[in-house]
């Protein structure tokens, strides 16, 4: 499934900013993965910001961009994308990503492969989020803030 840039944010309910260079397509730029780890970051995936917490997942946005990020999605602020990328601005973060998983689910009560990076870690966050589990996405976003301080 290859959404646009411009779906994304109708999906999320959100505000689209592109780079002072924006992406070639501009707002129809067919996205990469939705992932929640900066560290899995692939080039075109958007990291999506978990902020549960005390985690403050905006803090990673420069290293997922460093990692060829094509996007960043969160809530409560915007940061300035680099050249060639965007961000999109939600009103709340999890409520946003619900809303995008009830559009986006299949038939079979899952979502169409490549919308989420694979690993375990992933799933445990998108399940938590379907069910709107705090407590796991805490759980889960306070190990991510650990590792990205491990990792810087």
């Amino acid at each position: 499934m290859n959404l646009t840039i411009e779906q994304l944010g109708e999906l999320t309910d959100g505000h689209i900013w592109l780079g002072a260079m924006p992406p070639l397509a501009g707002k129809l730029e067919p996205i990469g993965r939705i992932v929640f780890d900066p560290q899995q970051v692939e080039p075109r995936d958007i990291y999506w910001v978990m902020q549960v917490g005390p985690f403050d997942g905006a803090l990673f946005a420069g290293e997922a961009f460093t990692r060829g990020a094509l996007g960043v999605v969160l809530a409560g602020r915007r940061i300035e994308p680099w050249a060639g990328s965007f961000c999109i601005t939600v009103p709340d973060g999890l409520q946003s990503l619900h809303r995008l998983m009830r559009c986006l689910r299949t038939d079979r009560g899952t979502w169409p492969e490549k919308v989420f990076a694979s690993d375990a870690q992933t799933a445990r966050i998108v399940q938590a989020a379907w069910i709107r589990d705090i407590e796991e996405l805490e759980r889960e976003t306070v190990h991510l803030g650990r590792r990205g301080v491990v990792a810087a």
